[in-house]
């Protein structure tokens, strides 16, 4: 089952999601050679995408989900997951859940 992070964040503000992942025995996987993706959408069904951002995977098993402030504007509230793929094609999603912004009161 993929783990549910629920996140409240600000409008303009950059999201960073950190996630440990273990093999079954609790070392930490070895995530080389991984690649990853993120994205929001109104939900899951939709073919809109709200914001993309990076995903970094290493060696000690930590993936970092990364949205930039760019794409956290003119947008309320969305569905998210993180996905990896292995050397190999093999499909995990790492973590999901709802982001919601909420106005920032300082402008730049």
């Amino acid at each position: 089952m993929t783990p549910v992070l629920n996140i409240v964040s600000n409008e303009g503000a950059t999201i960073v999601v950190s996630v440990w992942v273990q093999e079954s025995d609790g070392t930490a996987a070895d995530l080389t050679g991984y690649t990853g993706s993120v994205q929001v959408r109104p939900d899951p069904l939709s073919d809109e995408v709200l914001a993309t951002g990076t995903v970094v995977a290493d060696d000690g098993g930590l993936v970092t989900a990364t949205i930039p402030a760019s794409q956290t504007v003119d947008w309320s509230a969305g569905e998210y997951d993180v996905r990896l793929v292995g050397p190999a094609g093999a499909v995990e999603y790492i973590c999901r859940g709802t982001i919601k912004l909420e106005p920032s009161v300082t402008q730049p």
